[in-house]
């Protein structure tokens, strides 16, 4: 619970900063199929750039001043050891979703 609590305010801390301007967060959970869950983040921030999603996950990746790019790998590391899976779509200008898929607890 403590790693998954430490990824999902992450998840939320990030889409806050990418909202400089203010914006909407929007968190989801509903049951999804095969006794599974579906957590979704969905934020109306800056996005991510086309070229840079598919390093989002990258340890050490960053495009944020200041930033670690330990954040989102902590992210994804804590969901394959839940035995989960993670998706990102993201348009500039618009917005970000993550949705995470985990099994329900027993």
């Amino acid at each position: 619970p403590t790693m998954l609590r430490q990824a999902f305010l992450n998840l939320a801390l990030n889409a806050c900063q990418a909202m400089p301007q203010g914006g909407t967060l929007r968190i989801t959970a509903a049951p999804d199929s095969e006794r599974r869950v579906a957590i979704g983040f969905e934020d109306t921030g800056i996005g991510i750039k086309p070229e840079h999603l598919g390093k989002i996950f990258d340890l050490y990746f960053t495009t944020r001043e200041g930033g670690s790019g330990i954040g989102l790998s902590m992210v994804y590391r804590t969901v394959q050891l839940h035995n989960g899976t993670i998706d990102v779509e993201s348009i500039v200008g618009q917005g970000t979703t993550f949705l995470i898929t985990l099994p329900v607890a027993r």
